[in-house]
């Protein structure tokens, strides 16, 4: 039980403060591959494989009680939730296209890195933050620890999301207007970003 409730006091420290990583850029990073992964997970139809490579414009889908985990750098990756379908996209600045389903995301300050569901867009540049493309029309982004913009599809700026421990809000698509209504933590919870940042950490070594 004390180690148990020392985990949760030196993450909620963690969380307390912004989140520092100041490691190597997104951009710089030569090679994207996967480093963890549960239950059925593909990338471009096949099944995923440890340390396989992810490329631009791979394809991305979990099934049923599966996650994917993919390291983009020392103290930088995201996990792919359960059923989920995203591309990824390399370039000058990293994206992923979430069409449906849940992303957890680790970006270390100073890195372009963008997730675009169908009806809203997060831009960062370091922070963890929990995206989820409900359906076609909503969408949900949680800044989990650090600054989130969100635009809607045509990059037209709709709020900035900043906290040390979670601010987050739906996105709906309503006739020609998005809609926004500020929500709590919506299918993520500490203990998962902890796991996940162990892993990363772990990963990165």
């Amino acid at each position: 039980m004390k180690k148990i409730c020392f985990v949760f006091i030196m993450f909620f420290l963690l969380l307390s403060c912004d989140y520092n990583y100041q490691r190597s850029e997104i951009n710089d990073i030569p090679q994207l591959k996967v480093f963890y992964f549960v239950g059925n997970a593909k990338i471009n139809g096949q099944p995923a494989k440890i340390g396989q490579i992810i490329n631009n414009d791979d394809k991305i889908e979990t099934g049923p009680e599966s996650s994917l985990e993919v390291l983009l750098g020392p103290q930088s990756g995201f996990r792919v939730r359960e059923e989920t379908e995203l591309f990824v996209k390399t370039g000058t600045n990293f994206s992923l296209q979430l069409n449906k389903g849940r992303v957890l995301n680790i970006v270390a300050k100073n890195n372009n890195y963008r997730v675009n569901t169908p009806t809203a867009v997060a831009a960062v540049r370091g922070t963890i933050f929990f995206s989820v493309a409900v359906d076609e029309n909503k969408s949900y982004f949680c800044s989990c620890n650090g600054t989130v913009a969100i635009e809607d599809p045509k990059e037209n700026p709709l709020v900035v999301l900043s906290a040390a421990h979670h601010q987050a809000s739906f996105f709906e698509r309503v006739g020609e207007e998005n809609k926004r209504t500020e929500y709590g933590m919506f299918e993520h919870t500490d203990m998962e970003i902890f796991e996940f940042m162990y892993r990363i950490d772990k990963a990165s070594q």
